[in-house]
């Protein structure tokens, strides 16, 4: 997913682990230039991928967007 988004976007992304919880997970994308084409590129790939099958009963993927 984190490739397909590059190579749609030219955004690389990163995937962390939480350290003390490994079913926790949080991608990472810097220097966005145009955040509405990647928020719809990344729904995309989040459809493509099927990554609810990835998420831990009980719990949600959560979007967040921080800028600096």
């Amino acid at each position: 997913m984190i490739e397909q988004l590059h190579a749609d976007t030219g955004v690389r992304g990163r995937l962390l682990t939480k350290c003390d919880e490994s079913t926790l997970w949080m991608e990472v994308y810097d220097s966005v230039p145009d955040a509405g084409r990647f928020e719809r590129a990344l729904a995309s790939a989040l459809a493509a991928a099927e990554i609810e099958r990835f998420i831990v009963p009980g719990s949600a993927r959560k979007t967040e967007c921080f800028v600096d």
